[in-house]
């Protein structure tokens, strides 16, 4: 178990919560003993351990944006509370899904309100839990618990990158809300069998369309980003991303309006400048591809990629000692991108 528990760590930070789960197991189903808890100290090392370490790369991580300069640690944690309330909406009542979910705009250094009524929800969830807690239902308390500590980990408690909450985050942690859904629906069925089973049926075919639905959004990179920019306006990444998509399709024209847009408003988003300076390469404005590509350095720092796409410029411009010094520069950086090797054979 040690052992196994070792590689989840390593292969999904979000594996340390394990122990305090095993804790809640003996807590609510067995019998906690001093026994029990020095068996898991080993496990909680592996868990500290990890954590440090997953916190130091969110923060020292280069490509990760960081907003702590913008939101202080109140509105840290109002962000917080709100994305719990906004899985649990969203587990529920699945609209406005979106693949990008980004920290919100300040109005006058104002959250929007729905952030502080947050706070409220909080309070009265957390007299709801004692309410239960004193009817001692071990099932609903356990897994509501179930949800929090596996979430837990997973809470920006840090701001860092562009969004403060995505889906996946709660596919484990949503195992304790059916546990606790399972266990009333248990009861109801046993005094209202005819109403529950009706609405069950209701709610099943309810997501069942949801889901079907909502899948066409998935079915390429254009309808995904287009769908995530109608919930998400300012979701920069994704306009990036969706602008990418237009310049893979040959839509030179708008994927340039879109670089356009989201430079003049997030002038110092250095991924955007790599983008638009592929897409400059490949209509032949091969300056306007080196200013764009020096802009992207300026922001992102050294990046193999941008040095080798600055060396195919500088070879399709004839440059080959530009290029050649580029390319060198992007295999310095990383002995391993092996676009970096195939531009330069191409060069020699």
């Amino acid at each position: 178990t040690f052992l196994f528990y070792g590689l989840s760590c390593l292969s999904k930070s979000a594996a340390i919560t394990f122990p305090i789960v095993l804790l809640l197991f003996d807590v609510f189903f067995d019998k906690i003993t001093l026994r029990k808890i020095i068996e898991k100290i080993p496990f909680f090392i592996i868990s500290i351990v990890i954590g440090l370490l997953t916190i130091d790369a969110r923060i020292n991580n280069a490509d990760i944006l960081d907003l702590s300069s913008q939101y202080n640690s109140t509105e840290v944690v109002l962000s917080v509370l709100y994305s719990i309330f906004m899985f649990i909406k969203l587990f529920f009542i699945p609209y406005n899904n979106s693949a990008f979910y980004i920290y919100p705009e300040k109005n006058e250094n104002v959250l929007p309100f729905e952030f502080y009524i947050s706070l409220l929800l909080f309070a009265a969830s957390f007299v709801i839990l004692l309410i239960i807690l004193y009817k001692r239902n071990k099932k609903v308390v356990f897994g509501l618990l179930f949800f929090l500590i596996s979430l837990f980990v997973m809470l920006k408690f840090i701001a860092t990158g562009m969004q403060f909450m995505a889906d996946r985050y709660i596919y484990l942690p949503m195992l304790g809300i059916l546990i606790a859904i399972g266990y009333l629906t248990q009861q109801l069925l046993k005094k209202y069998l005819l109403y529950s089973v009706i609405v069950l049926c209701v709610i099943t075919t309810s997501y069942i369309y949801r889901t079907v639905s909502y899948s066409k959004y998935w079915e390429n990179e254009e309808a995904l980003f287009s769908q995530t920019i109608k919930t998400e306006p300012n979701a920069v990444p994704c306009k990036n991303l969706l602008g990418v998509a237009y310049r893979k399709r040959g839509n030179i024209g708008e994927a340039l309006n879109l670089f356009n847009e989201i430079i003049k408003k997030y002038p110092k988003y250095g991924n955007t400048y790599n983008n638009r300076g592929n897409l400059y390469k490949d209509i032949g404005e091969f300056e306007k591809a080196i200013n764009d590509y020096n802009m992207a350095l300026l922001y992102q720092g050294e990046d193999e990629e941008i040095y080798t796409n600055m060396g195919i410029v500088y070879a399709m411009k004839n440059d080959f000692q530009s290029a050649f010094q580029y390319f060198n520069k992007a295999i310095a950086k990383n002995k391993n991108f092996y676009l970096a090797y195939f531009n330069r054979g191409k060069a020699y």
